[in-house]
């Protein structure tokens, strides 16, 4: 290789590595963008009775994609928070269910939720992954001892 050729591949080089610590020295004294978490309106208790693994998701409307809030295991238990994205108006949840490798979803009826009043979804489900058994009711934090964990 000529000397000429080692200059020229060397001041490419030398040019890459310039513009990779560039870069880095760029992203690095980047500001970070801190988002501040969005409070929870309200919680919503799900028991799984079921041998599937479920996914809960909220209807904000019924026209839009649905926002998944969580899986809840087979024979399991999960407190999920509400944030009010996933409300529809101000204060009513509606869920959808729908089994780990099942076609079949289901459902709820609206029920109303704020900061004293919370879900509890009873989840079940035949062998088939139909989870239109499931009941859905509010309960009072006052009585939250009485909810079975």
């Amino acid at each position: 290789m000529s000397s000429r050729a080692r200059t020229v591949r060397s001041r490419l080089t030398l040019s890459v590595m310039a513009l990779g610590l560039a870069a880095v020295a760029v992203t690095g004294c980047r500001p970070a963008i801190r988002t501040e978490a969005e409070p929870s309106i309200s919680g919503i208790v799900v028991r799984n009775a079921s041998q599937f693994d479920i996914n809960v998701y909220a209807l904000p409307t019924p026209d839009t994609q649905p926002l998944w809030l969580g899986t809840v295991p087979a024979g399991g238990a999960r407190s999920l928070p509400i944030y009010s994205r996933a409300l529809q108006g101000d204060r009513n949840l509606t869920v959808r269910t729908q089994a780990i490798g099942s076609s079949r979803a289901w459902t709820s009826g609206s029920v109303v939720v704020n900061g004293t009043v919370f879900a509890v979804l009873d989840l079940s489900a035949t062998s088939t992954g139909d989870c239109s058994d499931t009941r859905f009711y509010t309960a009072d934090m006052r009585e939250a001892g009485a909810i079975v964990w």
